[in-house]
């Protein structure tokens, strides 16, 4: 039911054919859909959107007001389910504890009965292991530790997939990151594709480098990998898993990038064959590609990166080189799958040192990369 002091928020102004009415705090934050005829039906379960969107407007602001404001900021984490997480706070002791004690649990609960509050309530008052069980994952005291040093961005279904995957209690790879003080999405996106960094000094330290360009690292890690290999060095998997930082992690590929350069003279047998060029030059946007292994000695050499060690692949017809001088140099790499359905996907825009390419600059290279495609010729 309805009652005094309830919000109502407009979304027939957004096409809708109802708006959303929420009750007060205190007269238990029902939500209802109110429709243009007159009709009025519960919310079922999540709202799906952020409540610090009220504060844009003066009633939804005083509305809000009501709300304890630690739970604002506790739910906030979880703006996705914010709605949700709060209703059960407001109508359980016990979830009420739990967002004050570990938020993330009620995440996961909301992630599960999106529209079934009452079911949610009801795992929200078995207490915190208990709900883990529930969902039949590993609920030690071990598995609880691991949930508190988890900080995820604000989108949470990938971090409720992680969290499902990782408290699986036949593999427990939550004890991977038992060394760790903060597990991020970034922890778990290096556990996925390079496993052999979790709980290495380089994988904690990046962990906890506020600082370190997330997803463009994991590429400087890949081609400093590429570069160790190139010029033989021995084991480079456990040089690079033994830096201590992220500047280390720098200072080794550009050491090894101008080593690679250093033994330039030690041609491939094949360096004088031009390469196989997928795609046309644009003239347009001044995109060009790199078809001898000297222009691509070239491009690597003034761009300080380690685009060289691709001669192998393009040579194979597995990858192609462009070059876009202007504005700002980038390097395009281009890796080539034959027997995919899309037999060509940008692996990589690079600038001087990987340093990211312009928006503007992306624009333009996806521009005639589409382009491209379509006229798809395989090599």
């Amino acid at each position: 039911m309805i009652k005094d002091g309830s919000l109502t928020i407009p979304t027939t102004t957004l096409g809708y054919d109802f708006d959303i009415v929420i009750n007060g705090w205190e007269q238990g934050f029902d939500g209802y859909r109110v429709y243009t005829n007159g009709d009025i039906e519960p919310l079922e379960g999540n709202l799906g959107l952020s409540l610090e969107l009220l504060s844009e407007f003066t009633e939804g602001t005083e509305w809000l007001a009501q709300i304890p404001v630690d739970y604002i900021a506790l739910s906030s984490n979880y703006s996705e389910y914010q709605y949700l997480i709060l209703w059960l706070a407001a109508n359980s002791s016990a979830a009420s504890q739990i967002l004050q004690q570990r938020g993330i649990l009620l995440a996961l609960i909301c992630d599960r009965y999106k529209v079934d509050k009452y079911q949610a309530l009801k795992v929200a008052e078995m207490g915190q292991r208990l709900i883990l069980s529930h969902f039949n994952l590993e609920s030690s005291k071990a598995a609880l530790r691991f949930l508190d040093k988890l900080k995820f961005s604000k989108t949470m279904g990938s971090a409720m997939y992680m969290i499902r995957i990782y408290l699986n209690p036949t593999d427990k790879l939550y004890l991977r990151f038992k060394h760790y003080d903060h597990v991020n999405d970034f922890c778990f996106f290096v556990d996925r594709n390079m496993p052999e960094l979790t709980g290495s000094k380089l994988g904690i330290a990046l962990s906890e480098n506020k600082r370190r360009p997330d997803w463009p690292c994991m590429g400087y890690i890949f081609d400093t990998l590429m570069l160790g290999y190139e010029i033989n060095i021995d084991n480079p998997n456990k040089r690079v898993s033994e830096l201590s930082s992220y500047q280390a992690l720098v200072e080794l590929h550009n050491h090894w990038v101008q080593e690679r350069i250093r033994l330039k003279e030690s041609r491939p047998e094949d360096a004088h064959i031009p390469y196989d060029i997928p795609f046309d030059d644009c003239y347009d946007h001044g995109i060009y590609a790199v078809c001898t292994y000297g222009e691509l000695l070239q491009e690597s050499a003034e761009q300080e990166h380690c685009i060289m060690s691709y001669h192998r692949k393009i040579r194979a017809k597995t990858y192609s080189v462009f070059t876009k001088p202007y504005p700002k140099r980038v390097t395009i790499g281009i890796s080539i799958n034959k027997h995919s359905a899309r037999p060509y996907a940008i692996d990589q825009i690079r600038g001087y040192k990987n340093c990211t390419a312009s928006e503007e600059t992306l624009k333009k290279i996806y521009q005639w990369f589409d382009k491209e495609v379509k006229k798809y010729r395989p090599l």
